[in-house]
């Protein structure tokens, strides 16, 4: 039974992707580790796959809560963030305060926050 409830809340989280291609992928993808291991007998296996299948739930919930949380802070602040002053990966100034890519090596410029 605790096999059916994790398969139909794997289900409920892949149906939270933001993107149908990626729910069609995740829900796929939920269907097909299931049917792999559906014959599995030994009770330690079980209790392992178990256990695998909720922490990547957790996994799969902790990205929504994320992704969530980004589209929330998009919504919320409309003022831009503060960029850093030299690329960190050659430590060279940026060429403009506007640049988003290093001219010296091309690393996209990141931001404080």
């Amino acid at each position: 039974m605790q096999a059916k409830a994790l398969y139909k809340a794997c289900l409920r989280s892949a149906a939270k992707c933001p993107a149908q291609v990626h729910r069609d992928t995740m829900k796929a993808y939920v269907g097909l580790k299931f049917r792999e291991h559906m014959h599995v007998q030994d009770k330690k296996t079980i209790a392992l796959l178990l256990k695998e299948g909720q922490e990547e739930l957790d996994r799969m919930n902790y990205y929504h809560s994320m992704y969530a949380a980004s589209q929330r802070e998009k919504v919320t602040t409309n003022e831009p963030r503060p960029l850093v002053a030299s690329c960190p990966a050659c430590n060279q100034a940026y060429s403009s305060p506007e640049a988003r890519f290093c001219s010296n090596c091309g690393v996209l410029r990141p931001s404080l926050v």
